[in-house]
Parts: C-alpha cells; sequence; structure tokens
C-alpha cells in the first residue's frame, strides 16, 4: 500500500513525501485573547485602561452624537436641513466604516500596545449599537406588555392576544367534537 494507513486507523499516516501528518483530530481549548495571542485586557467587565465597556459605549454615543452635531452645526443654522440629515448619514456610514477597519485591524494587528485603544474603540462601537438596539425593542414592546397586564387584570377570560392572533377570544377552551356530537349539531 505504500505505507499509507486506512481512515478509520487511528496511527499516524505517511504522507508521499515522508512527513508524518497528525494521529487524529483533537479540539484544543482556546483561552480568550486579544490580537496576537496575548492574554485578554479585561478583567471583570474593565478594559485595561480600567474603563467598563458599558460606559465606554454610553461615552462613544456622547461624543459621536456630540461631534456630528458640532460638525453640521452650520448647515443646520443656514437652513438646508436635508443636507444636515445627509450629513448625518455620511457620518454614520462612515463611522460604520470605520469600526468595520478597525475590527480588520484588531484582528490581523501584531503589535498588542498599539493596537488596545482601537479595541476599545470598536468594541464600545459595538456595544453601544447593542444597547441602542436593546433599547429601541425594549421601548416598542414596553406598552404591549403594559396593555396585556391590563388586558389580564381587567379580563382574566378574554385573551386580547387570541382575539387578534386566531380571531377568537376562547382559543384555548375549544374542545374537540367526536362524530356522533358532530351530526347531532349539524343536523
Amino acid at each position: 500500500c505504500g505505507g499509507r494507513r486506512s481512515r478509520g486507523d487511528q496511527g499516524a499516516d505517511v504522507e508521499a513525501g515522508g512527513a508524518k501528518a497528525h494521529k487524529q483530530l483533537k479540539d484544543m481549548e482556546v483561552k480568550p485573547g486579544s490580537a496576537g495571542g496575548a492574554e485578554s485586557p479585561e478583567v471583570r467587565g474593565c478594559c485595561a485602561f480600567g474603563i467598563p465597556l458599558a460606559l465606554s459605549a454610553l461615552l462613544i454615543i456622547i461624543l459621536d452624537v456630540g461631534e456630528a452635531m458640532f460638525a453640521l452645526d452650520q448647515l443646520s443654522a443656514v437652513g438646508w436641513q436635508r443636507a444636515y440629515v445627509g450629513g448625518l448619514l455620511l457620518k454614520w456610514g462612515i463611522v460604520g466604516l470605520l469600526v468595520y477597519l478597525g475590527e480588520g485591524i484588531v484582528r490581523w494587528s501584531c503589535c498588542v500596545t498599539l493596537i488596545l485603544p482601537v479595541e476599545l474603540w470598536v468594541r464600545a462601537h459595538r456595544m453601544a449599537r447593542d444597547i441602542l438596539v436593546s433599547t429601541l425593542i425594549l421601548v416598542g414592546l414596553a406598552p404591549l406588555v403594559c396593555l396585556n397586564v391590563i388586558n389580564s387584570c381587567l379580563c382574566p377570560g378574554l385573551s386580547l392576544h387570541h382575539l387578534l392572533i386566531y380571531r377568537n377570544a376562547n382559543y384555548a377552551k375549544k374542545r374537540e367534537l367526536d362524530a356522533r356530537e358532530f351530526i347531532a349539531t349539524s343536523a
């Protein structure tokens, strides 16, 4: 067989060039770390600079909005509202592109000490996005939850949810009819 073993064999395979391949596939434990394989600078929710990531995310939101308002204030003062909205959209797109490029830099960089501020900036932007999306979902669903609680308190037997979805308030209380009852009710 030329020195090769079958796939089912757990022994070392010998390639055509004589080099040994791995005996078998093994899972390796991967420890969390940042770029370059170094240990993670985060300890208990704080970054390497000692600032909690959630606080950094809120600070990033404030700084980004403040910078956009300051930079585009002249457009608003002149009365160019459409240009102002266009400028906000352009800034939002550019920040999204920079965050994407920052992720690539953090992923492929070899100098960990210079990358820590970029990594903090990228993570803070991602967490800020997550906070904003979660807030939007919470604000959208909170009135419906309150309405459901009020409905449960005022009308315990009537479910507004079932009424809207199934067009029947007593959807869960339906019973099955056997053939005799069906024939008796239809006649």
